[in-house]
């Protein structure tokens, strides 16, 4: 049992300070069970320095260790001796990779247990504790073996969670931006980078009508398709929802990049079946190319989002991105915000003006207008109106 708890793995690591939270315990278990049996006293690990980094009682850990054979041991030399109170001590060194000692591992032992073989048999019983220590030492490596694989396997699995989209299996946005940064630093002088950004057309409407199930299906036949029209060094990810987006690094001008577009919109011709049904799907995209659109990653996939809508509100298919398209921007936004204040300080006045009928010159009703008398965008009310709206009597 306690041979699978030891290793020299372990010991190392121990004594390198690279021992993970788990092996730790695993280390002070294996000591602990050692010395469960009542034929060791003691057990402790023993650094370069002198100091003890692991041991059977918690107290000793950080003491400085002292013994007439310590020196030895850590010149590499294994040694064992009384050192007084009936007690023996077994020195074993723990060696590097390159043989050098790290350390030592320490076992004490009573020695009335022990005095017939020390006066008799003294070589043969090093020889034995050397044994002994050795199969202790090669259980806890295989051990920790297993456990580092584990661990290893698990932070591998968690990583592609991380990164991936867990329906389609492509990457996700995290991994998409960092894949995107990445292609930007190494762009060749001359060369593009090009985004393209996806949203399936009506795609609410599968989720409505078949239901979520089936439309993931749809997704995940999407994304299939997608992969096989890409290039060997091209990216296909999926953002969320309906909305995927292409990284097509060291490309020449906006043309292939609009290829690429079309070899999408061809891929998506052939109906897909879900739910009993052949489904037509059509997608909107928009392409934003580096650096003309966009010195970085947040500018490239803003600008692609808008000429995205540009390209579903036009019916177009694709549209590359212009900056006519941007309808919104930070300046508006701001002033959309400073509303709520507007309002209470009374900013926003309202004035009417009839509305008269051209044959009879009769008024028919009136016409509200709203303006927005703002402190550094107008002065007076004759600045033309922000918000108006008409009212017929």
């Amino acid at each position: 049992m306690t041979a699978r708890l030891l290793g020299v793995e372990g010991l190392r690591a121990g004594l390198t300070g690279t021992l993970s939270s788990r092996g730790q315990r695993e280390l002070n278990r294996g000591f602990r069970l050692i010395a469960s049996d009542g034929e060791v006293s003691g057990v402790s690990l023993i650094n370069r320095r002198g100091r003890i980094v692991e041991a059977v009682d918690a107290e000793l850990v950080g003491s400085r260790a002292r013994s007439a054979f310590l020196e030895g041991a850590l010149q590499g030399k294994p040694a064992a001796g009384e050192v007084g109170g009936g007690v023996v001590e077994v020195f074993s060194p723990v060696l590097a990779p390159d043989g050098q000692p790290l350390g030592v591992l320490r076992v004490r032992m009573p020695a009335a247990t022990i005095d017939a073989a020390v006066a008799d048999q003294t070589s043969s019983l090093y020889l034995i504790l050397g044994l002994g220590l050795g199969a202790l030492c090669l259980g806890l490596g295989l051990a920790l073996r297993d456990v580092r694989t584990r661990m290893v396997e698990e932070a591998s699995r968690k990583e592609r969670q991380a990164l991936s989209d867990s329906l389609t299996g492509l990457p996700n946005r995290a991994l998409f931006n960092e894949l995107l940064e990445k292609a930007l630093a190494e762009c060749p002088r001359g060369k593009r980078v090009g985004v393209l950004l996806m949203d399936l057309d009506r795609f609410k409407e599968i989720n409505d009508s078949l239901g979520h199930f089936n439309g993931d299906r749809v997704i995940e036949r999407v994304g299939e398709r997608l992969k096989i029209i890409v290039r060997e060094n091209d990216t296909v990810a999926r953002l969320g929802g309906d909305e995927f987006a292409m990284l097509l690094p060291d490309i020449s001008d906006a043309g292939a990049a609009t290829a690429a577009a079309h070899r999408v919109h061809k891929t998506l011709e052939e109906p897909f079946t879900a739910g009993g049904l052949a489904l037509r799907v059509e997608s909107s995209i928009g392409i934003a190319l580096y650096p003309d659109h966009g010195d970085n990653a947040g500018k490239l996939m803003r600008a692609a989002d808008v000429a995205m809508y540009a390209s579903k509100k036009a019916h177009s298919g694709d549209a590359i991105y212009s900056p006519d398209q941007q309808h919104y921007s930070p300046a508006r936004l701001g002033l959309v915000a400073q509303l709520d204040r507007a309002m209470a300080q009374g900013e926003l006045v309202l004035h009417y003006q009839p509305k008269a009928s051209f044959e009879g010159g009769a008024v028919e009703g009136a016409e509200a207008l709203v303006r927005w008398q703002h402190p550094e965008r107008a002065c007076c009310s004759r600045t033309s109106s922000s918000l108006s709206r008409s009212t017929h009597r």
